[in-house]
């Protein structure tokens, strides 16, 4: 990637560095105010504050209009700092419209209507709700990304390890976990 960028702007030095400690390295780096131009923010890792303080704003650049999970990456000011480099939609819901429609319950829009639904749904005698449990790997919905949406708490997996019981029964876990 350096060579084909060097080939098409060659007055431009790149410098590629890998620290083993990353979060720690580029934290020290941004006290002393001696960020790289372009480095990876990994969401939760940095303050709204430290985030505006060091960075340039993103938002009047084109490139950054239409991204999503930009309010990962909000400023103090409301400004978008760093850009999302993937995004996944992990909570997708398949339903099928005709059992829907045969259980006379409509598209559910909150998390309540949605247990009602499924609850419906499974007194008409059919499956309420599948969670693909058996591949395993869907169940990670509920354990990391689930309960960072319930709080609305981007720093909720990092602010996990300073808690003494962070698996209490009305932990954002548990509710997690209670929706299947």
């Amino acid at each position: 990637y350096v060579k084909e960028f060097n080939e098409k702007y060659p007055d431009i030095e790149v410098v590629i560095d890998t620290p083993k400690d990353y979060d720690q390295v580029m934290k020290i780096k941004m006290a002393s105010i001696d960020l790289p131009d372009v480095w990876t923010v990994f969401p939760g890792v940095f303050s709204a504050e430290q985030l505006t303080q060091a960075n340039y704003p993103l938002d009047e650049f084109s490139f950054a209009k239409n991204i999503m999970g930009k309010d990962l990456f909000k400023g103090t000011d409301d400004k978008t700092y760093a850009l999302s480099v993937g995004y996944t939609l992990g909570g997708v819901v398949v339903y099928n419209k005709k059992l829907f429609n045969q259980a006379s319950v409509s598209v559910p829009k909150t998390l309540d209507a949605f247990i009602a639904a499924g609850k419906a749904i499974k007194k008409a005698g059919k499956v309420g709700l599948a969670s693909a449990a058996k591949a395993q790997w869907p169940l990670v919905m509920y354990d990391r990304y689930i309960p960072v949406f319930l709080t609305g708490n981007p720093n909720l997996l990092n602010e996990q390890a300073d808690k003494d019981e962070p698996f209490t029964p009305d932990s954002p876990y548990a509710k997690s976990l209670s929706i299947l």
